[in-house]
């Protein structure tokens, strides 16, 4: 059967996961030292994880549909790891099973992580939004806000501030 191509694909998996949660927290991190120009490189290295991780899923769907096609549907009807294990050996069982225990939890520490990243990032826009607010308020001697809370412009002030020294 194609239970061993099944135990590689999880364990793939959980390795991609481990790489998804470092740059998670590399990310966190950058949005903590707000560091724009790392954020961008990290969130294009976590949507190319990303897309690996999907490969691995869809190719993980395809052998869970063989094994099934061999050993015959499953009686919960649904197609589950746990289904897809029970045709297995003991050893090999226990192996598919702990992966799969193990890609759960890296799976949802993952969301939580993300989750928090995004708040965070939310927070450095909201901050960011802020200082310019302010920023362009200083410039324009408006003092005037809209209804929005935005400073209202009347004539348009072109400038450049270095916010970082």
């Amino acid at each position: 059967m194609r239970l061993a191509e099944l135990e590689e694909i999880l364990r793939a998996q959980v390795a991609l996961h481990d790489r998804v949660e470092a740059s998670l927290a590399a990310r966190r991190e950058a949005v903590r030292r707000a560091r724009i120009d790392e954020l961008a490189a990290l969130c294009g290295q976590e949507q190319s994880l990303l897309g690996q991780l999907s490969a691995l899923e869809k190719a993980r769907l395809t052998v869970m549909a063989r094994v099934a096609g061999a050993i015959g549907p499953p009686e919960s009807g649904a197609l589950s790891i746990e289904s897809v294990a029970e045709a297995a050996a003991p050893e090999q069982r226990e192996r598919l099973l702990a992966l799969r225990d193990d890609l759960r939890v890296r799976a949802a520490r993952a969301r939580r992580e993300s989750t928090v990243v995004r708040a965070a990032m939310d927070a450095l826009n909201r901050h960011m939004v802020g200082v310019l607010q302010t920023v362009r308020s200083a410039l324009s001697g408006a003092r005037v806000y809209e209804r929005r809370g935005q400073v209202a412009l009347g004539a348009q002030l072109d400038f450049s501030v270095d916010v970082r020294s």
